[in-house]
């Protein structure tokens, strides 16, 4: 994470690595994505980054929730597979739908059409 901020001009402020805990665990069992969050809420850092969302939370319910609280105070959500990761737009779920599939829509292909998604978590 330290090479992939250097490379993209950011600048880590604080590593958060949670310790023998798994990463299918409920979010609220995840003390260090909650003391992240915190840090984007008390705007002590900017945003949060992770090499891919399964490392974010492997449940996709706790990514939408993380993302959502990241977006809710203000800060910035980057994947160092991806690059930084959108809020969604409360009419059109692509950035959603484009996460959850890794590609994004194709009105033609009938597996990425879109579909109507419920709100995201905690805004």
């Amino acid at each position: 994470m330290r090479r992939w901020c250097r490379e993209h001009g950011h600048r880590l402020v604080k590593l958060f690595i949670e310790k023998a805990v798994s990463g299918t665990v409920a979010g609220d069992e995840r003390p260090e994505l909650g003391a992240a969050l915190s840090w984007i809420e008390d705007k002590k850092a900017d945003g949060i980054v992770a090499p891919n969302l399964d490392r974010l939370a492997r449940e996709l319910v706790v990514q939408e929730a993380a993302l959502a609280q990241t977006w809710k105070h203000g800060g910035r959500a980057f994947m160092a597979d991806q690059g930084e990761l959108l809020p969604d737009e409360p009419e059109d779920p692509t950035n959603r739908k484009t996460r959850r599939t890794g590609r994004p829509e194709d009105p033609e292909d009938p597996r990425t059409r879109k579909t109507r998604c419920a709100p995201p978590c905690a805004r």
